[in-house]
């Protein structure tokens, strides 16, 4: 039975109950200054796959750091041969250094030699964002493009506010992004502790900042543990990576957030000092890693597998579930649970938490002003949002990697018992794209372990509503100013709040920080933010 076959509930409701709207929305989608020539006349039908073509299409993008384990180009992987087999467009992929995405894109930005496709954060990560780059000659909307994407527009509509999402303030739809379609897809890190440390201690996870820190001082002082709470710094800007916990617990974020429709900038909150205050004194008691502003994946790893840490923030798959199968063969005790992001209070609503925006912007692809063909370019591009374009970007290749028994999709016993060294199931996962991500029962349950589908139903628990942003659109000025102020003060806060929790910056001069980010800009950058979140809100 081929995927093709399959009556998948969300695709095919989705598609009809909203065919109305995508016939009479096309009609409403017309954008300004819209390029659409083609360089070779295109006679499949829309929507219909392998497209006849004999032309190629370049694509710039970062390979995933799992795929690039195994491959250095995306096009030798078996999900880039598959899509070129299925669309019939030969794509050449070219892909930055590892870590050095933003420098080599400016590069290519400043060389005005653009390929057809570029993936990238158009909404936050090119001053003045996607507008600016319309404006600049660098991208194009693609509003009179959607008819050639049908599938992408049909996702668009099937959930309530994801329309306006890929749209600037002025309406223009500038990108392909990854689309999660289901809750469980944005919850995949949190809290995870030693199970077998809180069994031989007679506690069960922590709920509570109070119950974490008696958690810490047992991890400390009864199984020795040098660094109990492991917490993983972002390198490339200095942050915790707590994804919502323990700051969450004092109501803020580490940085900004919204709530009520409010747009809020966590390290200039009140209650910011409370989460410095909690983190000051687990530091000082030695149940913080006292390597946390420079901790990374790999030493995190390092911890928590040689018993120096009992607890961490971490990703239920590359982190936790490797963590688990490493260890089968060492520590037949090892185990691993995790819990939802603690509160001050018992039966307390976390106020922050792992879900994300259904429409994932990070990695998501942009058909250039040099694009030959921007028709075919769109096309090709609609394929990861058919049903069998997500399976393939999602699972890989059909009879290879996974079979459709019944009506069920599962993967093959050559990905289930493949040795964890092999890397199996990152060579048929894209991770990031332009696609419909998809996580299905069967699949989960073939490949996650009971601890990690526990730890998932964990974090659902107690998860609030997403408290990020959404992609707000800034105009010219205010992107530039924002920049300005934003970079000395991001800064300034991650600075600070290393030296306050390791106490080299007493707590007490709390007030002159805050009084430094307010000469620094800090309510000024908080109206922009504020401006732009009303605009959002009218799309």
């Amino acid at each position: 039975m081929s995927v093709k076959s399959i009556k998948k509930g969300f695709f095919f409701m989705v598609g009809l109950l909203m065919a109305a709207t995508i016939i009479s929305g096309c009609a409403n989608r017309g954008g300004d200054n819209q390029k659409s020539t083609s360089s070779q006349a295109i006679t499949t039908p829309i929507g219909q796959y392998p497209i006849e073509t004999e032309e190629t299409l370049t694509y710039w993008g970062v390979l995933n750091t799992n795929t690039a384990k195994n491959y250095t180009n995306f096009a030798d992987t078996p999900i880039g041969k598959e899509l070129e087999k299925k669309t019939g467009v030969t794509v050449k992929y070219i892909h930055p250094a590892q870590g050095q995405q933003q420098e080599q894109l400016n590069i290519l930005l400043a060389s005005n030699d653009y390929p057809d496709i570029i993936e990238s954060n158009w909404t936050s990560g090119y001053p003045g964002g996607a507008e600016k780059a319309i404006e600049d000659g660098i991208i194009i909307p693609i509003n009179d493009l959607m008819k050639f994407s049908p599938n992408y527009e049909r996702e668009l509509s099937g959930i309530p506010g994801l329309d306006k999402m890929a749209r600037t303030d002025s309406g223009k739809y500038y990108v392909y992004a990854t689309i999660r379609k289901n809750y469980e897809e944005s919850i995949f890190w949190g809290p995870m502790f030693r199970k077998d440390w809180l069994d031989d201690l007679g506690l069960e996870p922590p709920t509570t900042i109070d119950e974490w820190e008696k958690v810490l001082i047992e991890f400390r002082d009864k199984k020795n543990a040098t660094a109990p709470f492991a917490v993983r710094a972002n390198q490339a800007n200095g942050s915790m990576l707590l994804y919502g916990a323990i700051v969450g617990a004092y109501k803020t974020e580490l940085s900004w957030y919204t709530d009520n429709d409010k747009i809020y900038f966590g390290p200039y909150d009140p209650q910011y000092k409370d989460f410095l205050a909690i983190m000051a004194r687990w530091y000082k008691q030695n149940l913080l890693d006292k390597d946390f502003p420079m901790a990374d994946k790999k030493s995190i790893e390092s911890k928590v597998l040689s018993g120096k840490s009992g607890a961490f923030i971490g990703l239920i798959g590359s982190e936790m579930g490797t963590y688990l199968r490493v260890m089968q063969e060492k520590d037949e005790r090892f185990d691993l649970i995790g819990a939802a992001n603690p509160t001050l209070s018992k039966d307390e609503e976390s106020f922050s938490g792992a879900a994300n925006l259904p429409f994932y912007y990070y990695f998501a692809a942009a058909i250039t002003t040099h694009c030959k063909n921007p028709e075919l370019a769109a096309r090709w591009l609609d394929y990861g949002y058919t049903e069998e374009g997500a399976y393939i970007n999602n699972f890989g290749v059909e009879n290879e990697s996974f079979v459709i028994e019944d009506g069920v999709l599962r993967y093959t016993d050559t990905v289930i018992n493949a040795p964890v060294e092999e890397n199996m199931l990152a060579r048929y996962d894209r991770f990031n794209g332009p696609y419909v991500a998809l996580i299905l029962p069967a699949t989960s349950e073939q490949t996650m372990l009971p601890q990690q589908i526990q730890a998932r139903e964990a974090f659902k628990k107690n998860m609030p509503v997403y408290r990020g942003y959404p992609p707000l659109t800034f105009t010219v000025e205010e992107s530039e100013r924002l920049s300005n102020i934003m970079n000395n003060i991001n800064n300034y806060a991650n600075e600070m709040r290393t030296k306050f929790i390791m106490g080299t910056e007493p707590l007490e001069n709390y007030d002159k920080y805050i009084e430094q980010l307010k000469s620094m800009g800090i309510e000024e950058a908080v109206k922009i933010q504020q401006d732009a979140y009303i605009r959002y809100q009218n799309r």
